[in-house]
């Protein structure tokens, strides 16, 4: 992530050249020459930001959803933690143990995890930390129904946070596939030459256009080809069929969910990855796009780095043990 600094600077910078080589231009070929084809350059332009806007627009709202999400991810790992210190009240034979290692945990997520997580390291201090609580927890010998009850509630709070911790660490390593990156670059590029060269000679104005437009229209191209495959809510074959072909989309890209579940409503796109998951279609380092709709009324989509998720349920084979103990 950039500084506020570093932000300001490429702000000015592209301003900067933006406005230089609108001087420029005007210089080496007069607006008054350029003045007869306003009419097809603005055609150009209206085409070329009109899709551009709408590719923006989208990476927009990815990297925004991508952000929330591990903004939530980060305050329910920071809740389940306090949840832990809580309880650990209820166990007064771990208690002191307990509240030393949520207040280790809490300093080693600041003070180490967020700063590795930036030099794109992976933290290991708090891993140790996290192993150290589920120690202590399984040690509990529980001599009253609080004691259950409270050990019981710990656990599960510890597998939450081990859960969001996880989750952690999986966002601080997506980055946008270097092919949308040239996409939106190139594209604002071309905007913004568009931009300056309203009403400019007919013959490299042409040129120029159709250039431009292919350029663009190919890095799009490209860009769908850099996704390893499409996971659509699975509504019906025939509307997934129709999108496909509407979005030209490849049909070993496009992965369809329906022969023996049916639509089943919310749950589609999970289920559907993990059958795609399941036959070698989608796997570790795929990048998928997702897309879910409702009735029209409401849709959202997002870009994804598949990595499965390796989860031990330990409250199926050690709170039983707990208990009788």
């Amino acid at each position: 992530m950039l500084t506020l600094t570093q932000n300001i600077l490429i702000i000015i910078l592209t301003m900067a050249a933006s406005l230089a080589f609108m001087v420029a231009l005007n210089r080496v070929w007069p607006v008054a020459k350029r003045h007869t084809e306003n009419d097809l350059v603005g055609w150009q332009l209206n085409v070329l930001g009109t899709t551009y806007a709408v590719t923006l627009g989208f990476m927009l709202y990815t990297g925004w959803t991508n952000f929330n999400a591990a903004y939530l991810n980060a305050e329910m790992e920071a809740n389940a933690l306090r949840n832990i210190y809580r309880l650990a009240e209820g166990l007064p034979q771990q208690r002191q143990q307990l509240e030393a290692l949520v207040r280790a945990y809490a300093d080693a997520v600041v003070d180490h995890d967020w700063p590795d997580m930036a030099r794109g390291h992976l933290p290991e201090e708090s891993h140790e930390i996290n192993e150290n609580m589920w120690k202590a927890l399984m040690s509990v010998k529980a001599n009253s129904p609080s004691e259950i009850t409270a050990a019981d509630h710990a656990i599960s709070e510890l597998s939450t946070l081990t859960q969001h911790r996880r989750a952690r660490l999986l966002q601080s390593t997506y980055r946008l596939p270097a092919i949308f990156w040239c996409m939106l670059l190139v594209g604002g590029t071309l905007t913004i030459l568009s931009v300056s060269m309203f009403g400019s000679a007919r013959p490299r104005v042409h040129a120029l256009q159709v250039f431009s437009i292919t350029l663009l229209v190919t890095l799009v191209m490209l860009s769908i080809a850099d996704v390893d495959l499409f996971v659509f809510h699975q509504s019906s074959r025939y509307v997934l069929e129709m999108l496909r072909h509407i979005l030209h989309i490849p049909e070993e890209k496009f992965f369809i969910s329906l022969e023996d579940c049916g639509n089943t409503v919310s749950s589609t796109i999970p289920v559907a990855l993990r059958r795609a998951s399941g036959e070698g279609k989608l796997l570790p380092g795929h990048t998928v796009v997702t897309c879910g709709y409702g009735v029209g009324l409401s849709w959202g989509a997002s870009i994804l780095k598949w990595t499965p998720l390796k989860v031990q349920n330990v409250m199926k084979t050690d709170v039983p043990a707990l208990v009788a103990g």
